[in-house]
């Protein structure tokens, strides 16, 4: 009864606000509220409820298709509604503030979430043969879609009576009533009826379809969604696709699950999540098709795979994962050790064993032999990046050409978002934030027309200046900022700081133990005249964020002052000189950029920047422009790459995955055998 009781609190809310109309003109009277508000308040059905089209499968096959449905439908909501007036007599104008009352109930459930009292306004809809506009109908769509997975289900086989919403059950079939649907999918197919169907109500419809153990058709129901500018798939998005793929893997339906997952990968709406990748990838694995004598997977070529079952099918699928995908949880590593285990564990070293559902998978350092499967957790050398299992060294991959351009545009375009939010409050216009893309090109200019000796260090000048600055008399110190530069130099590198201008000026506020000005005393200046002198400052503009120049100049290629020549340090150079080997310019920050936007837009690129040219430092904060322990220490960039990579193995290729729970040199490793 708690649904009615949830009901009658919201009903009593709306029913004595005094608004309710039976048209935007005339207002509702005493007498006509009463005999509303008689029927809504009934805790007892009143009538059958007889709308079967709302148990339909399918509703929009083709257009002409489509038009027939819903004229059925609109003349079973007809029936009903004359059967509801004989039942409970009242004029046309009282029912149209009955219908006012419930589209009133789905805007009052969708904004406070009153998901209970929806229940009931929904069964009146039906019991009163009402049909809502789009916008109401859109409401109720949010509110259920929102709590679908508490709701209760009423049967889809036979008329639903008022009363089923009492019964305590959840998608289950009995002997008596035959399969149940829940409310979400009943007002999905309602919205789809009447109107165009929308990502939302074909996501409810395809999770009951599922629920019922038919994926064909909820699979064929995908392509009822109106198609999107570009033709494919319109809005769909994972939620739709994934109770499908989900239910083909359960139940080992391989063609058709690869078949989809193709599709999810070029629907342009749909982004992919590692566990998606392991689903699909898991699954071939247990049915024994990454065997090299397993039967073929009949869809695989058609999809454009070069191979339909083995190693070679394998190697191709997570070709195409490593491409989206840059680690893997614990909890997938888990799974993909056990799909191989169930299907090829003869081809694996002696007493491999299924994990339980909880436990964590052991280290191993035996070197596997020649031809053996393999699947295990390794720690690789953090000095030679080599694989003490399969004997495969990883490596460090780099950003290409094509890919640094890309960051570049990012930087520019993600520069003008920011100069539009940090000057909102002045109102900016469009062609005012073109300031800062301009800004950060005269930088990208002057970096590569510049002549001279090419930098081969870019320092955060903000991130240096507060290192360790946190107590009472911490300030915002530029002899850090020479120190770090003068330290470079030492080790023959050629740094250039990149300053925000607020801290050029005489006067600035700093954020240190509370907000304070800091005034520019004469020798910190004489710090910012011998960096300029020396051409290793560069200012960026007020309102403008820094963070974009220190990291658009990481990856600049000087060409002036380079001549089109690598920076890049190796080993041998790096032994002779002094120095770090790999690449330059390298980026002096402590900046952790956490969350920072360029990681959303750009994932794989943010971290194959990262590791490649970001190097922390420390040292003892200064006291004013004095040190007491003038020593600094540097971290250097990553040695090989953090993200999915293949490297020869013997005569194999060895896949390793970084798992995003284990230590940061840990890695799940797959090699197939390619001779068995």
């Amino acid at each position: 009864e708690n649904e009615f009781n949830d009901f009658h609190e919201v009903l009593t809310e709306i029913m004595s606000r005094g608004q309710l109309r039976g048209t935007k003109k005339a207002k509702a009277n005493e007498e006509d509220v009463k005999l509303v508000g008689e029927f809504l308040y009934r805790n007892e059905p009143l009538l059958e409820i007889n709308l079967p089209s709302l148990g339909s499968k399918y509703i929009h096959d083709d257009e002409n298709r489509a038009k027939e449905m819903r004229t059925t439908f609109m003349d079973e909501l007809s029936r009903q509604k004359e059967s509801f007036m004989k039942a409970f007599p009242m004029n046309d104008f009282q029912y149209q503030v009955l219908v006012n009352v419930l589209a009133l109930m789905g805007n009052y459930c969708s904004k406070f979430s009153r998901h209970d009292a929806l229940k009931i306004a929904w069964q009146k809809l039906k019991e009163a043969g009402v049909c809502v506009t789009d916008k109401t109908c859109s409401s109720y769509l949010y509110v259920f879609t929102s709590a679908s997975s508490m709701l209760s289900a009423s049967p889809s086989t036979s008329p639903s009576i008022f009363s089923d919403i009492f019964n305590d059950i959840r998608n289950e079939e009995d002997e008596t009533s035959g399969p149940r649907q829940d409310i979400p999918c009943e007002v999905a197919a309602y919205h789809d009826l009447l109107y165009k169907p929308t990502e939302k109500s074909i996501s409810l419809r395809v999770k009951s379809l599922v629920a019922a153990g038919d994926p064909a058709s909820a699979e064929a129901l995908l392509d009822t969604l109106p198609a999107g500018e570009d033709g494919k798939d319109g809005g769909l998005k994972l939620r739709t696709y994934l109770p499908v793929l989900k239910s083909y893997c359960d139940q080992a339906l391989c063609d058709a699950a690869l078949n989809l997952f193709t599709r999810m990968r070029k629907s342009p709406q749909t982004y992919l999540e590692p566990e998606n990748y392991v689903l699909i990838i898991s699954t071939l694995a247990s049915n024994g098709y990454f065997r090299n004598d397993s039967k073929p997977l009949e869809s695989a070529k058609n999809l454009g795979y070069n191979s339909n079952n083995g190693y070679q099918l394998f190697n191709e699928m997570v070709e195409q994962m490593a491409a989206d995908v840059l680690e893997i949880s614990s909890a997938s590593a888990r799974r993909l050790y056990n799909a191989f285990v169930s299907s090829s564990s003869d081809l694996m070293a002696t007493g491999i064993k299924e994990l339980p559902s909880l436990a964590s998978m052991p280290l191993c350092d035996t070197k596997a032999e020649d031809n053996e499967l393999v699947v295990s957790r390794t720690l690789l050398n953090s000095t030679s990046a080599r694989c003490p299992v399969s004997d495969a060294s990883l490596r460090l991959i780099k950003l290409d050409k094509e890919q640094r351009k890309r960051l570049h545009d990012g930087l520019i375009d993600l520069s003008i978002e920011q100069y539009m939010e940090f000057n909102q409050r002045r109102n900016v216009t469009k062609e005012d934030s073109q300031i800062a893309a301009t800004e950060l090109k005269k930088f990208a200019e002057w970096l590569n027309t510049r002549e001279g000796r090419p930098f081969t260090a870019v320092i955060d000048g903000a991130n240096a200046a507060y290192l360790g600055q946190n107590f009472h008399q911490g300030k915002f110190n530029y002899y850090q900022i020479e120190f770090l530069v003068r330290a470079l130099e030492s080790m023959n590198e050629y740094p250039v700081v990149v300053l925000p201008a607020k801290y050029t000026e005489k006067n600035f506020n700093i954020n240190i133990a509370g907000w304070k000005q800091q005034a520019l005393e004469e020798k910190e200046e004489a710090v910012i005249n011998w960096l300029h002198e020396r051409g290793q400052l560069y200012i960026v503009p007020a309102g403008c964020l820094d963070d974009y120049y220190w990291m658009l100049a990481s990856i600049s290629d000087q060409e002036a002052s380079t001549g089109g020549k690598s920076m890049d340090v190796d080993t041998k150079q790096a032994q002779a000189e002094g120095r770090f080997p790999g690449t330059r310019p390298m980026l002096l920050s402590n900046d952790l950029m956490r969350d920072h936007r360029l990681e959303l837009f750009e994932p794989r690129l943010f971290r194959r920047w990262t590791a490649s040219y970001i190097v922390n430092y420390n040292f003892t904060a200064f006291v004013d422009d004095e040190c007491i322990d003038p020593e600094i220490g540097f971290s250097t960039p990553e040695f090989f790459s953090r993200e999915i990579q293949c490297n020869p193995s013997r005569e194999d290729t060895a896949w390793h995955f970084p798992v995003s729970d284990w230590e940061t040199h840990e890695r799940l490793l797959i090699r197939l055998p390619s001779s068995k």
